[in-house]
């Protein structure tokens, strides 16, 4: 099924995060965390800067802080996250007792296919998988390299797919996948994987779920959502992963294909984080952190 541009409703309250611009560091209020951006050089020639947008809790960086890597759906953008909210949710979340964590949205547009699936091109026009292990992780992550408990992916729409597809070939890598509206078929319209069947089995999530069993999952969509391309794919997917998707981690919830549905979610995507990386929550919240 050809997936075709829906696009995201969103809850704009950039000025409520702090975030007053798309570029450099900005201090959001004394106890919360900080936003800034990359100019990360991307894999390929198409798009040749490919902007990180990162989050950082007021706590001091270390290995075992994880990060977890949003990939945004199509159409979209790194920034797509905060500026739906993303800052000012996980504010709250971490001053309430949730484990602090990172947050690295990634840009995952292109010129040659504007629809990249999150994946390396079969032409090698758009190179986003490249792109994420050897260009972003490195930035983001520095000298603090995570192992793979401290290291989570998720994404939205088309960035749950590339999350789930990214996790399964990548299982060392990654110790959970989080999905929000995604769908775990093949929906390549703009030809990434050039119609080869081969290429498509080595990027498809419902056929590497079979073969991968290290990577575990937390699965949601909206009742209420009606893009085509996701129909029935979070309760498909989670009978194909089976005990890969813990108790509680299958999230069928009031909501639509929107941005609004993932910031509702957040804090379920915080519970996930603390299960894989074994953290707990605080007596102290870090707003009471000078």
């Amino acid at each position: 099924m050809r997936r075709r541009w829906a696009r995201a409703t969103f809850a704009f309250v950039v000025a409520g995060s702090g975030v007053t611009g798309a570029h450099g560091a900005v201090a959001l209020t004394p106890s919360s965390g900080r936003v800034h951006v990359l100019h990360v050089a991307s894999a390929d020639h198409d798009v040749p800067i490919r902007d990180v947008w990162v989050y950082r809790p007021p706590v001091p960086d270390s290995r075992t802080l994880p990060v977890v890597y949003f990939l945004h759906g199509l159409p979209g953008a790194a920034s797509d996250f905060f500026r739906s909210g993303g800052a000012t949710v996980l504010d709250h979340m971490f001053a309430t007792g949730t484990p602090p964590f990172v947050v690295a949205a990634p840009t995952g547009t292109g010129h040659a296919h504007v629809d990249t699936e999150w994946a390396d091109s079969v032409d090698r026009r758009d190179r986003l998988e490249t792109y994420l292990f050897s260009r972003v992780i490195p930035a983001v992550e520095g000298t603090n390299r995570r192992d793979a408990a401290h290291r989570l992916i998720a994404g939205f729409s088309m960035g749950g797919f590339g999350a789930a597809n990214l996790a399964l070939r990548h299982p060392n890598a990654f110790g959970g996948a989080a999905t929000f509206a995604g769908y775990f078929h093949i929906d390549d319209p703009d030809d990434v994987f050039g119609r080869d069947e081969k290429v498509e089995a080595e990027n498809n999530p419902g056929v590497l779920i079979h073969a991968v069993r290290a990577v575990r999952f937390w699965i949601s969509d909206g009742t209420s959502d009606r893009e085509p391309v996701v129909q029935g794919e979070a309760v498909r997917f989670a009978k194909l992963a089976g005990p890969l998707v813990g108790p509680g981690d299958l999230v069928l919830a009031s909501g639509t294909h929107s941005w609004s549905f993932v910031m509702g979610h957040l804090p379920d995507l915080g519970r996930f984080v603390s299960k894989i990386a074994g953290t707990r929550p605080r007596a102290a919240a870090i707003a009471s952190r000078t």
